[in-house]
């Protein structure tokens, strides 16, 4: 699965401030394969599974290895790190519905996906693990 980063996420609105802070928020996993960029929610439904050309993505340095998403869905606020306090805490429940909706889409069982996940452990909570995984995110996008 080498061509594949599977990350857990918070997508949120495309503004810095936001009065609502995490509870706008919605917690899913991103994928990254040199074919497709895709975002599942916890709930199971994919909010955008694009080719790389149809997407933008900036780094804003106020994001903290977070990134903005533009899609023809929409754009979004992508955090790899739990964004605020009140943010969606993830659990596997949640993974679960997330990486089976993400099934179809990679042609993997969603077992598979899960245990794909960087890191293994998706309660992020801590700004440095988000730019962590953020530079493990723009790097598969640049490979």
């Amino acid at each position: 699965m080498s061509d594949l980063l599977v990350v857990p996420g918070w997508l949120g609105p495309n503004r810095m401030f936001n009065p609502k802070q995490g509870q706008s928020y919605v917690f899913g996993v991103f994928t990254v394969t040199p074919q497709r960029l895709s975002y599942a929610a916890a709930d199971g439904t994919v909010v955008f599974d694009v080719a790389p050309s149809d997407a933008t993505i900036e780094w804003p340095w106020w994001l903290l290895g977070g990134s903005r998403v533009r899609v023809p869905a929409g754009t979004w606020i992508l955090t790899f790190g739990r964004p605020f306090p009140d943010a969606p805490i993830p659990d596997r429940d949640s993974v679960h519905r997330a990486t089976t909706a993400l099934e179809q889409i990679h042609q993997r069982p969603a077992a598979d996906l899960v245990h794909a996940l960087v890191p293994h452990d998706p309660d992020l909570s801590d700004a440095k693990i988000g730019r962590k995984v953020g530079a493990q995110v723009k790097a598969a996008l640049t490979a």
